[in-house]
């Protein structure tokens, strides 16, 4: 994760510094008599915001995400560490080529577990969700409550031949265990779906 995220900022201050070397390039161009161009200039400012707005974001789900280890036993909001999990696993997404939507409108949902654990499980299941998946596939997060659980659905589609790689599957399901938590794979004959029920806990 830690290698995703700085490769993902170091793509941001590639664009960054490129975007500056132009701008240095138009005031020499501007201090030499020729005309500057004001929707240059625009553009050039928009992409700073864009890169430096994308740059902040990032950082803000990655200190959430190194903060989930500071204390094992805590009252979280499962809307919050879904959405936090699915952005920081967005790049593993678009490196493969594939789609990923989450659906999340249930706030409120509280948890009482360790945060970093189950980010690592959703993750898991993440990585296994998208290994078998061709180019333009598509996975789809949800979460919601039932009764005195929770339930967090990973959706890869379309279904392929190969299924889930099993190592991943297997250490997913036991680390479930772990938390007090079960994961069930239901193989459809358009997706593969891994639920995740989770006992909400004294919230």
């Amino acid at each position: 994760m830690s290698a995703s995220v700085s490769h993902e900022l170091n793509n941001i201050m590639t664009i960054i510094l490129e975007k500056s070397g132009l701008m240095a390039d138009l005031a020499w161009a501007m201090g030499n008599g020729r005309d500057l161009n004001p929707e240059r200039v625009r553009e050039i400012g928009d992409s700073f915001s864009r890169q430096a707005r994308r740059g902040v974001e990032l950082l803000k789900h990655f200190n959430h995400f190194a903060h989930s280890v500071d204390d094992p036993s805590v009252t979280f909001e499962l809307k919050a560490l879904v959405e936090n999990i699915a952005r920081l696993a967005e790049r593993f997404a678009a490196l493969k080529k594939l789609d990923m939507k989450t659906e999340l409108d249930e706030a409120g949902l509280n948890i009482h577990g360790d945060p970093f654990s189950m980010r690592h499980i959703i993750f898991m299941c993440l990585e296994a969700a998208m290994a078998p998946l061709p180019p333009g596939g598509l996975i789809t997060i949800s979460a919601r409550g039932a009764g005195d659980d929770a339930l967090v659905h990973i959706s890869a589609a379309p279904a392929t031949e190969t299924g889930l790689p099993r190592d991943i599957a297997v250490l997913a399901l036991e680390l479930a265990r772990a938390q007090g938590a079960h994961l069930d794979v239901t193989h459809g004959a358009d997706a593969v779906v891994m639920t995740l029920t989770i006992p909400r806990g004294a919230c």
